[in-house]
């Protein structure tokens, strides 16, 4: 569950199940019950937790980048993170 779990990270919870599925050759519920199988989180949760973290990375990077100027909006840094 390593390449899946890679992957996630890599495009920041933006790559979607079915496509790890059928990169693996396996089907979506084949794949999402080996990997609660192997790890804590599920895939869904798992993606989530990642769009998550990058939604945070790029509100920090913006308030470091404007200072003391306010933040984006919200919505336009959830669309971006995915």
């Amino acid at each position: 569950m390593a390449w899946p779990w890679r992957r996630l990270a890599a495009t920041a919870g933006a790559v979607r199940i079915e496509a790890l599925a059928e990169r693996l050759g396996w089907s979506r519920r084949h794949l999402v019950r080996r990997f609660r199988e192997r790890t804590a989180p599920s895939l869904k949760p798992a993606a989530q937790l990642f769009r998550f973290e990058r939604a945070t990375a790029l509100l920090r990077a913006t308030a470091l980048l404007r200072g003391r100027t306010p933040a984006p909006p919200l919505a336009a840094v959830t669309a971006e993170a995915g």
